[in-house]
């Protein structure tokens, strides 16, 4: 008779706990890729909003100051409408008392929340005054798209207010420009960037015959607008995050708009009399919460900030940053 050959109970235990360290090494792999994948999900997620709220506050800090006095003393006069500049014409911009810190102090001005300003060199929020380019086309001025003055205004520098029609081509657009007095508006302020000095002027007319009449509160010194200067709308914005959200107040009724959700924090460093580079670094998290408290720490966020992370720690955070000089 043929003998039958089989495994002896040893062999198939040493068999199983071979087994056994194949797929456990096999399931301790498969656990650190999804374990990678999670984090590399989180990460990108996270930098994904970072970089929308970075690209959504750009336009407010690139023209911040344009057109506008490059001091502070200077920058609060600009927007006082008497003969003497004492009378806010802008509630927006000095809802209260000089040296309220509701008040804006500059065109680039740190501030603590929405509603209060603040004088140190960091902050978790900021407040801008930007000029926004008309976008017309000068007539019979060649392939220059721009909202231009037709000859050089000079400014009575004998006068503290004056009046003064200039001419322009191309159209205003009614949504974006107004003339009002007092000019308690910000539809009712431009400026020009290549005026000299510069300064914002307030509308006083807007006239049929391609011609615009406006008027300025702060000629000291005197001045001009050269030829073919584009004229920009004086705007002004706040933004902070809150509730969670990257939020944009454009002081145009409207209200703070939420730009994107999964924003835990940011902050803000600048030192107008000194370098003069504004640095925003967005703390944005990523949309899925993990189990246990998953970070000690988030690089890049600065240790004089508060740690706003560790208010919702299952989820990953990430800091996103931009500088720029502002050399308006």
């Amino acid at each position: 008779m043929r003998k039958q050959h089989g495994f002896t109970l040893v062999e198939l235990l040493i068999a199983l706990i071979i087994t056994g360290f194949v797929m456990g090494s096999v399931l301790v792999l498969l656990f650190s890729i999804f374990k990678n994948y999670e984090y590399d999900q989180d990460i990108t997620e996270a930098k994904q909003r970072g970089q929308v709220a970075i690209a959504a506050l750009q336009p407010f800090v690139i023209n911040a100051g344009l057109g506008l006095p490059p001091s502070a003393a200077d920058f609060q006069k600009a927007f006082r409408w008497s003969k003497n500049r004492t009378i806010s014409a802008l509630p927006v911009l000095f809802p209260a008392s000089a040296g309220d810190k509701k008040n804006f102090g500059y065109f680039i001005q740190l501030a603590t929340n929405s509603v209060s300003t603040t004088d140190v060199k960091s902050a978790p929020a900021l407040w801008t005054v930007y000029s926004v380019p008309s976008g017309a086309r000068v007539a019979g001025g060649g392939n220059e798209s721009m909202q231009g003055v037709m000859e050089d205004t000079e400014i009575d520098s004998d006068s503290e207010e004056y009046e003064r029609e200039i001419s322009i081509t191309g159209s205003l657009s009614p949504a974006q420009i107004a003339a009002s007095f007092p000019p308690n508006t910000l539809k009712s302020w431009v400026a020009f960037p290549a005026a000299t000095p510069p300064f914002p002027f307030t509308v006083a007319e807007l006239t049929a015959s391609g011609s615009i009449k406006i008027r300025s509160h702060s000629a000291a010194g005197g001045g001009t607008i050269p030829s073919f200067d584009e004229l920009h709308y004086v705007r002004a914005a706040k933004l902070f995050v809150a509730d969670g959200e990257f939020k944009i107040d454009r002081l145009d009724g409207s209200g703070a708009q939420s730009v994107v959700d999964g924003i835990a924090g940011m902050w803000c460093t600048f030192d107008p009399d000194g370098d003069r580079v504004l640095t925003v670094r967005i703390l944005a998290r990523a949309g899925t919460s993990r189990e246990g408290n998953i970070q000690v720490g988030v690089e890049g966020w600065p240790a004089e900030a508060e740690a706003v992370w560790t208010r919702d720690n299952h989820y990953r955070h990430v800091v996103v940053s931009r500088s720029w000089r502002i050399r308006n």
